[in-house]
């Protein structure tokens, strides 16, 4: 196609150049148009030629419309197979245009991007899953393929027309085995079978951007992470995920067969969950997650949760307004710290780092310039801003600093009922309540501790 496009710039740069012609662009169509004959000749050949550089520059990022290949985007017809012609008429890359419109596409078959290239939708455009019964399906599907972006416009799953209760593998676009260097952009992805977005399959993807996408009310997960080296996820909101659980914002959860590892997430909402954030490595191993400038809030139950994790930094993130905790640490995380985040209103204890069933322990956690404030939200005088403890013999809970941070409850009606609560409990150990804490204002006390694992410096 290149090739084509090339020679055929070719011939009309000599055609210009013998009859006194040049280029013109007009919208996204070429054109001749007569020189004035009163010019230099010199002048003329000069623009020629610089006209035809940008011309052949052009070619090389090809860009198509759907429209050229037949698809209607009247909502009615099928679009599937015009949108696939498109694609498959760029082999070695280029950008396929999808105008206003909304196209309908038959999921069970998928759109298929090839590598080097740009699905663009405009900003009225919407791919419309056409109603199915299927467990599973893929409305894109990107596999093994590199250096592909989908941006703009509208994604739009058929939960709301399914055939059918069955499965929960139904993708706004799934990304797997081996893709590498994929970005999803400026898209909103709503009312999937499933997941909005899928990253995963039996090999690992590599080099996964997500910028500016909503995923909005997907019947199982906003986004499911599976097996991944490096993601980036940026300036996206996750919300109303209900259906089927998990039901989170964003899960990460690995496979016996997956990884997942080096993962951002920066400046992100998620919101109207069941759970904001799952970081669950029952699996296989999960390492190396950050958590940056991010909001957690109005989930049904827990704004992050996290279990058999590595390696996990929080900075400078909200957790508000949730079901149950606003962080909760079930069982066997090693290596995680929290720096100026907030823990307010949750309906349970703000933190509840009470593990049970574990495999080995939980160590080495640390709050620095945190907040947790006005938290028991459910039952005044019940929960705690943290609390610290193990509710059976599995394993235990080593190591654990809290340095100026901040246990308040400022409420008329206070709810909050320790600031801090460490269980009298020989499988916890090695408390550090550090300097620069403030408790004020806590229902019951300031803290409950014990000298047999907690020790506190001023």
């Amino acid at each position: 196609m290149k090739r084509r496009t090339f020679l055929r710039n070719i011939v009309l740069f000599i055609f210009a150049f013998l009859f006194g012609y040049i280029f013109k662009k007009e919208d996204e169509n070429t054109i001749l148009q007569l020189i004035d004959s009163n010019r230099v000749r010199g002048k003329d050949a000069k623009l020629i030629a610089e006209e035809f550089k940008v011309l052949t520059e052009q070619s090389v990022d090809t860009a198509i419309n759907v429209k050229t290949f037949g698809a209607k985007g009247d909502g009615i017809a099928d679009d599937t197979l015009a949108i696939q012609d498109a694609i498959n008429s760029l082999p070695n890359g280029g950008k396929i245009l999808i105008p206003d419109g909304t196209y309908i596409i038959n999921a069970d078959t998928s759109l298929k991007p090839n590598s080097n290239q740009t699905l663009s939708l405009s900003k009225k455009a919407k791919l419309k899953a056409k109603s199915n019964s299927d467990a599973s399906y893929q409305i894109i599907n990107i596999v093994e393929k590199v250096n592909v972006i989908i941006e703009g416009g509208f994604i739009e799953g058929e939960r709301d027309e399914h055939v059918g209760v069955n499965g929960e593998a139904g993708m706004g676009i799934s990304i797997v085995r081996n893709s590498k260097n994929i970005t999803i952009r400026n898209t909103h992805i709503s009312k999937c079978w499933a997941d909005g977005i899928y990253i995963g399959g039996s090999l690992p993807c590599y080099n996964i951007n997500i910028y500016n996408v909503t995923c909005d009310n997907n019947r199982r997960q906003g986004m499911s992470v599976v097996n991944v080296d490096t993601l980036t996820v940026r300036d996206s909101f996750f919300t109303n995920t209900a259906g089927t659980l998990p039901e989170a914002g964003i899960d990460i959860e690995p496979e016996k067969y997956s990884t997942v590892k080096n993962v951002t997430i920066d400046n992100v909402v998620c919101t109207g969950n069941r759970s904001g954030l799952d970081v669950f490595g029952w699996a296989n191993t999960i390492s190396n997650i950050q958590v940056l400038n991010s909001c957690m809030i109005n989930n049904r139950e827990y704004g992050l949760s996290i279990a058999f994790t590595t390696d996990i930094i929080v900075l400078d993130s909200l957790f508000s307004n949730n079901g149950k905790n606003g962080i909760n640490m079930a069982r066997d995380n090693v290596n995680v710290f929290f720096s100026n985040c907030q823990v307010l209103k949750s309906n349970y204890s703000g933190v509840k780092l009470e593990t049970s069933l574990q495999r080995n322990k939980t160590q080495n956690i640390g709050f620095t310039s945190c907040i947790f404030k006005n938290n028991g939200q459910d039952s005044p005088n019940l929960y705690d801003g943290v609390t610290v403890d193990t509710e059976d013999l599995k394993g235990k809970i080593d190591g654990v600093t809290f340095i100026q941070c901040s246990f308040i409850d400022n409420q008329v009606i206070k709810t909050q009922r320790y600031g801090l609560n460490v269980g009298n409990n020989t499988r916890v150990m090695n408390v550090l309540i550090g300097y620069g804490n403030k408790f004020r204002g806590n229902a019951t006390s300031a803290k409950n501790v014990s000298l047999i694992n907690t020790l506190e410096m001023e």
